[in-house]
């Protein structure tokens, strides 16, 4: 009996035609996946970076869009390498197989949702947030007193004068407060994505990087 195209898309989605051979198994090796994974992130990674130093070199709307659609590339790229490392679970790796593919979910400081627009709105997110840090000025006492970011980062490092200080840090705070908002849009998205990895919420990936459980990460840093 021949099977119906419904019945083969669905075989395929159970079975990852797309990394699989007949019986469900990769078509590549653990490390030869791997080394594909570093190669393609190594170049979409690169990417990102030029376009980031872009950003926060040239700050205009364009720049901000550029930045916005690469992080959405490199995340998309994580995803679907995420996606296609689980045909791996419980299968025995060389340890740098094992420590890669934990390196490919830890990499990341922020993971995106599986979702494509939730993903493009936290790539949106992150442009529009380096944008306006890069563009903040604190201005106490009209334009004329104006500094940015940088101007007030020397008298962080250089005063020692109290109110100084205080004028400075508490200054640049209020500039930061204009991406409430954003940010804990960002949080909400980034722990979505943590969950879809398995972790509890970003906190809980983050801890997850020190060669120890997350808890036992806890109980060590206390103990420090």
């Amino acid at each position: 009996m021949k099977r119906s195209a419904v019945g083969l898309a669905l075989s395929c989605l159970l079975a990852a035609c797309g990394g699989a051979g007949d019986a469900g198994t990769p078509k590549e090796t653990a490390d030869q996946f791997v080394a594909r994974a570093n190669a393609e992130l190594e170049k979409s990674a690169h990417e990102n970076s030029m376009v980031s130093w872009v950003q926060l070199t040239y700050i205009t709307p364009d720049t901000e869009a550029l930045a916005a659609i690469s992080s959405d590339r490199i995340r998309t790229d994580y995803s679907r390498l995420l996606g296609e490392a689980k045909a791996y679970e419980g299968q025995k790796l060389s340890p740098d197989a094992t420590r890669s593919i934990l390196l490919l979910k830890l990499d990341q400081d922020a993971p995106a949702p599986e979702d494509p627009k939730k993903r493009a709105e936290m790539s949106e997110i992150e442009a529009r947030m380096a944008t306006t840090y890069g563009t903040g000025k604190y201005c106490p006492k009209g334009p004329e007193s104006c500094r940015n970011y940088d101007q007030l980062a020397e008298v962080m490092a250089k005063s020692r004068k109290p109110d100084e200080l205080l004028d400075a840090w508490s200054g640049w705070h209020s500039v930061g407060a204009s991406m409430r908002k954003d940010y804990q849009r960002f949080v909400e998205l980034a722990n979505e994505g943590a969950k879809t990895l398995g972790y509890k919420d970003l906190g809980e990936l983050w801890r997850a990087g020190y060669d120890m459980p997350p808890a036992d990460f806890e109980k060590e840093t206390e103990r420090l």
